[in-house]
Order: structure tokens, then sequence, then C-alpha cells
């Protein structure tokens, strides 16, 4: 089962980064943004009730919802139409993953599969059997993050890994881009499970 929350939140970022970028469309107010994420985190208690195409549904439903009540609200300029068909567009891709490994494999499929090099929708858990620091860039003398390390066994979401890798303990391991509580930086991939 997939963690839409995050899923949704990296789609909502995608949409937002690709309405700033074209010049041809309006910018979208930011508020316009945030009242689709609250609309989404309220679909999170669903998740073990529903299967993954249901809550699809579902989130389609509330862009629908947010689109018609931006359109209402004096307050908020109405976001361009195409704001709206991309979000629909990228849920629209998320059908069918749900019965999938993160590498694109059917569940059962081969061993020792490869996540793919973006995601945004990987959730891992931590096992490095004590806390990790988390790194600004992706090399072992890059500065940490002096105020956050994140707990063993902690949930996170792999956001994109690194094309250089280093050696430890005799295995290759990439540097994987992670969002843990809001912060992003940088672990070796060696420290995730993703099962």
């Amino acid at each position: 089962m997939i963690n839409f929350v995050p899923v949704l939140k990296t789609i909502l970022n995608k949409v937002l980064d690709s309405n700033r970028d074209d010049p041809q469309v309006k910018t979208a107010d930011p508020v316009v943004f945030k009242e689709l994420e609250k609309k989404f985190e309220t679909i999170e208690p669903l998740q073990t009730e529903k299967r993954e195409d249901d809550i699809i549904d579902i989130m389609r439903k509330k862009v629908e919802e947010a689109k018609v009540e931006n359109e209402v609200n004096p307050d908020v300029e109405t976001a361009p139409s195409s704001v709206y068909e991309n979000i629909m567009r990228e849920l629209e891709k998320l059908k069918g993953q749900g019965n999938q490994t993160p590498g694109g494999q059917a569940a059962g499929g081969q061993p020792g599969w490869e996540p793919p090099v973006q995601s945004g929708v990987i959730q891992a858990i931590t096992n490095s059997g004590g806390s990790l620091q988390i790194r600004q860039s992706p090399d072992m003398g890059a500065p940490i993050h002096q105020t956050v390390r994140i707990p063993d066994q902690s949930l996170l979401t792999v956001l994109e890994y690194s094309n250089n890798k280093i050696n430890l303990d005799g295995k290759l391991s990439r540097f994987a881009h992670v969002e843990y509580n809001g912060i992003r930086g940088w672990i070796l991939e060696s420290y995730l499970n993703f099962n």
C-alpha cells in the first residue's frame, strides 16, 4: 500500500514548480496549493480501508472540490485550469502502481530490485542500528544538519538518488535524498529498508 500523503505533497510540489516555470501560464496563488494539501491530508485515515484506485478516485473528487471552491472564493485569485488538469494527470499516473514494488516490478517479482533514480513516492524505513546524520549534499565530507538526527526504524520519503557511490563495508552504496519530518538531506542508501 502506498502512503499517499507524501505522494500527494510531491505531486503538488511538482505541479507548483511546473506552474511557476511556465511563462505561458499565470502563476497560481500559493493558497491554492495549501488548500489542496489540507484536503489531501483528510484522506490519510482511509488508507487501510480502501484500495489504491478508490483512494485515487477520492483524491480526484477532492481536486474537483478545491477547483470549485477556488472559483467562488473572492479572496483568492482563480488558478489557471492547467494547474488542476496537471494534478489530475499526475493522479492518473498513480493508478496501477499499488501492486508493484517501488522498482516497477510486479509484487513477487525478481529479488534484488533497485528503486528508481527519481521517485518522490518511495517510503523507506531506516535500519542503521542508531540515529543517522543528514548531510546537506551527497558526499561523506558534506556538512551535516546540526539539529536533526533520524532515529533507527524511522519512516521517511526517498526523493532521488545520487550518481556517485561510496564503498561501505565492502559494498557500494549511493546516497539517497530523503525527507524526514519536513527536513531534506542525504543519507546512505544502505541504511534503508524498502519493505
